[in-house]
């Protein structure tokens, strides 16, 4: 083949149908399936007798060169709309799964995760549709919050990450009081458990030397009260008057009695919890507990009962959010005494 003139010929080596042929040596021009590409031709190639005297030029790296100008056009293969649409969901999955996966291990406090987060969430805003993605921004951001509560410790630390990490995603700490109020609840605790106490810069009552408020809640002052029910019977007396007819009087006579009890609300007001004492200031009543008395703290899921050595009826109130009230209070009284 030494003396052939320039053409496309099987590939001696057998990896691909075709293989250019220069005039005096094999290239690294190759095509299969009407599909060229480029793939040298080495020394060990199989070739034959004719092809010995160019087997020393064709073991040598063939430099990059254009394609030959008499080389056939290459017919590339066109895909048809259903595997193009099919490898378009392949990617935008893999983009997708990949940007998950940076936001699973950015929640879970890696440092070059959250240093990645910010692009990964430019490069992934067009993958998902605009709710889909702010939901998935915000089971990041709760994913973050439960990995650091697990110990139902939250420390100064971990919060800060909180912060750092609500910033990237665009929302905060704060939201999630709307978003998810038990996680909420949970995550004050949290902190109140690392012996860190939120700070009320406005509160309700005068505050004594030394005293700072930690936090006030809407409440109201219940009290038991009997539910009564009327009971009557009734007597009468028949006489008769003649021809097979009768006269009858009676009358009736009922009582009042109790048949259970129910819980009202006897006043309402705010409930200030300080390191020193739990005041509730009502419309009518005003109420102190001094945390060094406390005797008794009941927690329910719509209010608390506290009891102090001072006095003999234990007060209940209703409020909505009970939880994080007893955290502080007992915090308070651990504290005090």
């Amino acid at each position: 083949m030494a003396d052939s003139a320039p053409d496309w010929h099987p590939d001696p080596t057998g990896r691909h149908e075709l293989r250019y042929w220069d005039g005096s040596h094999w290239t690294d021009h190759v095509a299969s399936g009407g599909v060229q590409a480029r793939d040298h031709m080495d020394a060990g190639a199989a070739t034959t007798a004719a092809e010995a005297s160019v087997s020393d030029v064709a073991s040598e790296p063939v430099a990059d060169q254009p394609p030959p100008a008499d080389q056939p056009p290459v017919v590339e293969k066109k895909q048809g709309l259903f595997a193009r649409r099919r490898e378009e969901r392949r990617a935008k999955d893999s983009s997708r799964d990949e940007f998950e996966a940076i936001a699973v291990r950015a929640a879970a406090g890696e440092e070059i995760a959250v240093a990645a987060l910010p692009a990964a969430i430019d490069n992934a805003r067009g993958l998902y549709r605009a709710r889909d993605f702010d939901e998935k921004l915000w089971s990041t951001m709760a994913s973050a919050v439960r990995s650091v509560i697990d110990d139902d410790v939250l420390t100064a630390e971990e919060e800060d990450h909180l912060h750092r990490l609500g910033g990237i995603l665009g929302t905060t700490v704060q939201e999630m009081a709307t978003k998810d109020g038990p996680l909420f609840e949970e995550l004050v605790i949290a902190g109140i458990n690392d012996g860190r106490f939120p700070r009320l810069e406005d509160p309700s009552i005068m505050l004594k030397k030394g005293e700072a408020a930690y936090g006030s809640f809407a409440a109201s002052l219940m009290k038991e009260q009997a539910v009564r029910q009327y009971q009557a019977g009734t007597s009468s007396v028949s006489v008769p008057l003649g021809a097979g007819v009768r006269y009858r009087v009676g009358g009736m006579r009922g009582r009042s009695v109790v048949v259970g009890t129910e819980m009202i609300a006897q006043d309402s007001g705010v409930l200030t919890v300080t390191n020193q004492r739990t005041v509730f200031t009502g419309q009518a009543k005003t109420l102190e507990f001094r945390h060094d008395r406390m005797v008794g703290l009941e927690q329910f899921t719509d209010g608390l009962r506290m009891n102090v050595s001072n006095r003999q009826a234990a007060s209940l109130f209703r409020m909505q959010t009970p939880s994080i009230a007893a955290a502080l209070i007992s915090a308070a009284v651990a504290q005090a005494t």
